[in-house]
């Protein structure tokens, strides 16, 4: 077999698996982008007084241990007078850390929508292996007037349909079943953590880090032991490089200022290794006597 047609062998293989990669990658990217919808009933939501209410997961932030969600109201016919708007009083409650957790929509009043800071417990500083558990509690009751006189408040049945897809983060999502079903909550317990692909591209950086540490490490032993030549062009690969580690290390989706356990895995040994080489390498140029 001729060497030529050993390099058009090599040649397709490379390009197979180089598109194996490409369409595995593209399907990956299919999956993780499927916004799933949940829905979730606390009461009756078919009776013709109940609320539609959708969720979006509006921003998440795991360093500041946080998670916007983006409630928007859809009253039932029963709820609406013939100009749409409440014909009585509807009050909203949550447990958002941040901002009201109670709202009130009077009388005459459109159902806007309402953001829910979501509390995340978790350590970030196990990137790219963290992980997070929330909690989102609604309740939606309303106030009727009878003879002009205000009734007591009464719970509002409401169907929830929440959408858990965000880039960057695999959500888990489930109701915490309730054993008194006599009014209308919604308890939903929440498990987030780095998707697939942000994970696989966070461990692709450190690896790539740990290799062009292991090249700079190798080269400057070739210098200081083996006895090779010393470039000068070695000195500014060397310093770029110490310098340029910071922002490839910032590359990785969602990384959380430094002294996460990558750093510990790779940069701060990177950033060590490729400094004590250069400084290795300008001594072993000062010092060495020149042949």
């Amino acid at each position: 077999m001729s060497r030529k047609i050993v390099q058009v062998i090599i040649l397709v293989m490379c390009l197979g698996v180089i598109g194996t990669a490409y369409f595995f990658l593209l399907a990956n990217y299919r999956q993780e982008s499927k916004k799933a919808v949940l829905h979730f009933s606390p009461l009756n939501p078919g009776r013709a007084d109940c609320v539609r209410v959708t969720a979006n997961i509006a921003s998440l932030d795991p360093v500041k241990g946080e998670a916007v969600l983006r409630l928007q109201f859809e009253p039932q016919h029963s709820l609406l007078d013939k100009e749409d708007v409440l014909i009585n009083a509807v009050t909203v409650y949550t447990n958002s850390t941040s901002g009201k957790s109670e709202i009130t929509y009077k009388k005459g009043e459109s159902m806007q929508p309402l953001d829910v800071n979501m509390f995340l417990q978790g350590d970030s500083s196990q990137f790219p292996w963290d992980r997070y558990t929330g909690l989102l509690w609604v309740c939606i009751a309303s106030q009727k007037g009878i003879d002009g006189k205000l009734s007591s408040w009464s719970a509002v049945p409401f169907s929830l349909d929440l959408k858990t897809g965000i880039t960057g983060f695999k959500i888990e999502a489930n109701e915490i079943k309730q054993k008194d079903r006599s009014f209308s909550t919604a308890e939903i317990a929440f498990k987030v953590e780095r998707s697939n692909s942000s994970r696989g591209f966070s461990v692709f950086i450190m690896v790539l880090i740990g290799l062009l540490t292991l090249a700079a490490f190798l080269a400057g032993f070739a210098v200081i032991v083996g006895g090779r030549k010393i470039e000068m062009s070695m000195l500014g690969w060397l310093g770029g490089m110490l310098f340029a580690l910071l922002p490839l290390r910032n590359a990785m989706p969602g990384a959380p200022p430094i002294g996460c356990l990558a750093d510990y895995m790779s940069f701060f040994w990177a950033e060590a290794i490729t400094a004590a080489t250069l400084i290795a390498i300008a001594l072993t140029w000062v010092f060495r006597k020149h042949s």
